[in-house]
């Protein structure tokens, strides 16, 4: 069985990554082509040239141009599956309250042509599909789930053995992004910077709405953008990750932390949280704005790190390629019926 894959396979960032990922995993079971033309006509052309080659179309990046390629599939009759790694609509109005009424619309109108035209949508976490079926109710029996592969193993073997003794630094991601609401974790760990004056905070991202503030602080290590072995390295060289996320449908960010060697904070909002099978309170905020809780549990993990007790019961095998690789065939056979 053939399957096209539409998306995003070459950005360095999460989805891109976990494109990548998931292509390989269709690998396994699959005849594979993806996305690999570059300019409009060019991508348009591939579209159309592919889909009338392929079994399945495989939706895996928001795009303008799967308007097209959802036309086509079903005026050639072949079925679509939806990797749905993000709720743009939602998190618009987290990232930016006052966006225009009209491109809120339109985001809004393509989220709607997709999922009623799809057959199958496919979230990256339980907790993800949960919140949109709760979403699109009279769509509940399209949503289903996989988790991104995560290659777990190599990070350990790579990074933990250059792993130091003594570390100082903390370690977010997402930038100045209001979703990520890592302005609340610097006002948590300037509290503590008062008294202890070696930690650092590295945060890695665009500026955005809050990161004009968050340079301010003096402890603030600040890098727009790294590359993805990069980060991972910075994360190696960190003692706490922290993911004080409005909304995150999986974490990936996270769970490369853990492996790195990181003790992890996760907001209780993160898709990736259940696979944590020994997260314990100390663990987990619950309000993401409560600067004295995130303090607080800063404070405790510094001098109780977690990554032992985390990775011994974190679920590796719902990360693994050969589990989404056996997710993903099981929901294509059902879809071919």
């Amino acid at each position: 069985m053939r399957v096209f894959l539409v998306g995003d396979f070459e950005s360095d960032n999460g989805p891109g990554i976990a494109n990548r990922k998931i292509r390989d995993a269709f690998g396994n079971n699959f005849e594979v082509s993806y996305s690999q033309a570059t300019g409009k006509w060019r991508r348009i052309i591939e579209v159309f040239r592919e889909i009338k080659k392929t079994d399945i179309l495989v939706i895996c990046s928001k795009s303008k141009l799967n308007y097209i390629a959802i036309k086509i599939a079903r005026w050639e009759k072949k079925k679509i599956l939806y990797i749905m790694h993000g709720y743009a609509s939602y998190e618009v109005k987290i990232d930016n309250p006052g966006e225009k009424k009209s491109r809120l619309r339109n985001i809004c109108k393509y989220e709607s042509f997709v999922i009623d035209n799809v057959n199958k949508i496919v979230c990256v976490s339980k907790n993800f599909m949960e919140l949109m079926m709760e979403q699109f109710p009279d769509y509940k029996s399209k949503f289903d789930y996989i988790y991104n592969s995560v290659d777990v193993k190599r990070i350990r073997e790579q990074f933990l053995r250059s792993s130091s003794d003594v570390k100082n630094q903390i370690l977010s991601v997402g930038g100045g992004m209001p979703r990520k609401n890592n302005i609340c974790v610097a006002k948590a760990i300037n509290n503590i910077y008062q008294v202890n004056e070696h930690l650092t905070y590295c945060v890695v991202g665009k500026e955005a709405v809050d990161g004009k503030e968050i340079k301010t602080y003096s402890f603030v290590r600040w890098f727009d953008h790294m590359s993805h072995m990069e980060l991972i390295d910075q994360m190696n060289k960190s003692a706490l990750y922290i993911q004080n996320s409005r909304f995150e449908t999986f974490g990936l960010s996270i769970i490369e932390a853990l492996a790195a060697g990181c003790s992890i904070l996760i907001s209780n909002n993160v898709g990736c949280k259940d696979l944590f099978t020994t997260i314990e309170e100390s663990d987990i905020i619950y309000n993401v704005d409560d600067v004295q809780e995130i303090e607080n549990k800063i404070k405790f993990l510094i001098d109780h790190g977690n990554n032992q007790r985390l990775w011994s019961g974190f679920q590796i095998d719902k990360v693994s390629k050969e589990w989404c690789s056996e997710k993903l065939g099981s929901i294509i056979y059902c879809l071919k019926g």
